[in-house]
């Protein structure tokens, strides 16, 4: 009786250790998963980021644009265009002090 009880806690050893090899390449493969994946995040947060200043320029194009139409325009006084030509600068002024920040 003492072998065959041996040799069940060897089995019971021997499968503890193959369930211990299999958890330890399952937990190798989701820090590799979780490595990439934060690359990825990474990658995606500087595309965002160059994304929003490519919007902010164009934003600022945009705007430029149209002060200079409302200028060219006709029906536009000249108070009118400075309160629009204040308004674009105090927008500008802010993006210059949120790329400095």
């Amino acid at each position: 009786m003492g072998v065959q009880h041996l040799e069940g806690i060897c089995a019971k050893v021997e499968k503890l250790i193959s369930m211990y090899e299999s958890e330890k390449k399952r937990s190798a493969d989701l820090s590799a998963d979780l490595i990439a994946c934060r690359q990825k995040l990474e990658a995606c947060e500087t595309k965002i980021k160059n994304l929003e200043q490519q919007n902010r320029i164009l934003q600022q194009k945009l705007d430029n644009t149209q002060l200079a139409d409302a200028i060219k325009s006709s029906s536009i006084d000249g108070q009118q265009a400075r309160e629009r030509l204040d308004a674009v600068m105090a927008e500008l002024d802010k993006c210059v002090a949120m790329l400095n920040g």
